[in-house]
């Protein structure tokens, strides 16, 4: 059962279950759980910012390249070299917009969760880091060693992180796929934190 923790939460979420596939809206409702769940056991004090997050991360997720190209044009988005090259990561940043400009959504902390909720980047507040995990081991997610990773939420965010980063690089290299270099970037930074350097 979710519970929503304001009633912004509630009229965002009640806009969203019209606009959405219904699997993607029941995914943003579980993120949104999860990155409560994470903010919790982790002392985040701001949980509806997590709510907020963790609901409206995938709000672009369903459309189409020409749906993106059109929304990149309403806000006047230039796609970056590498959005170019890598297309699934152009939805994260056309999300966070919308959830400035559509959604009323005026707090960095979520503006910057969701940009980077697929792909994460060095020095990645704790809020986003937070998403960056919901999003990868929400409840819905079935992918082979989920299981596990969920196992490492009680090591602590950065062993949690580090541990969904290199799941992620082991899945994009074993299929020859293109890696952000920003998500090198956190791999690498995560590295160095969990070693104490």
């Amino acid at each position: 059962m979710v519970i929503f923790t304001s009633k912004k939460v509630e009229l965002i979420s009640e806009k969203l279950r019209m606009e959405l596939p219904e699997e993607l809206f029941l995914h943003c409702l579980r993120v949104m759980e999860c990155a409560k769940e994470l903010g919790v056991m982790y002392g985040e004090n701001n949980i509806e910012a997590l709510g907020l997050a963790g609901l409206l991360h995938d709000n672009c997720r369903h459309l189409s390249m020409e749906e993106l190209l059109r929304t990149c044009e309403r806000f006047n988005y230039k796609l970056s070299e590498e959005e170019c090259k890598i297309p699934e990561i152009i939805h994260s940043k056309l999300s966070a917009i919308r959830a400035v400009v559509d959604f009323g959504v005026d707090d960095p902390k979520v503006f910057q969760a969701i940009a980077f909720h697929t792909t994460g980047r060095p020095n990645l507040g704790y809020t986003a880091r937070i998403l960056f995990c919901a999003d990868k081991i929400s409840a819905d997610r079935n992918f082979n060693g989920v299981e596990e990773l969920r196992k490492k939420a009680n090591l602590g965010l950065k062993s949690l992180c580090l541990a969904i980063v290199k799941n992620n690089l082991q899945y994009l290299y074993s299929r020859e796929l293109p890696i952000a270099s920003v998500t090198i970037e956190f791999y690498n930074e995560l590295l160095e934190e969990t070693r104490g350097g």
